[in-house]
């Protein structure tokens, strides 16, 4: 089965490009979107396997935010992309895990290899909650 991935990046020309690469590497990817408040709405219409948000989104909702928000309410997990500058994000509590992360440019390897694993790691903890609720 292919992951279907929502691509969430207010930068239209990094949008498409990151669209197009994930295409190459297999995965079933929506037209991108490029605000918080409509990748909320995108994600809760029509749920993607897995979301790939820009950390420093502009506009009404940062990507922090936005991630938190589908992840809580909907259980999507998420791989972020940043710039190196801003790893201190990452100390912020609400940027912990289940969420990865790459680095911006990113590399197709790198990109492929957090996809995968943050796709795994959920279908683990689906597995292990299915398991231990019983």
């Amino acid at each position: 089965m292919t992951a279907k991935i929502l691509v969430v990046e207010d930068e239209k020309g990094s949008a498409i490009d990151l669209k197009n690469r994930l295409k190459t590497l297999g995965y079933s990817v929506p037209p991108p979107v490029f605000s918080g408040k409509e990748a909320v709405q995108k994600a809760s219409e029509n749920p993607p396997d897995l979301v790939l948000i820009d950390i420093q989104l502009r506009g009404d909702l940062d990507g922090v935010n936005v991630a938190k928000e589908i992840h809580d309410h909907l259980g999507i997990p998420i791989v972020y992309l940043m710039e190196d500058a801003v790893q201190e994000v990452l100390q912020d509590e609400k940027v912990i895990e289940p969420f990865y992360y790459v680095l911006k440019p990113y590399e197709e390897r790198s990109l492929h290899l957090n996809i995968e694993k943050a796709l795994y790691h959920h279908k683990m903890g689906r597995v292990w909650e299915k398991l231990y609720k019983h």
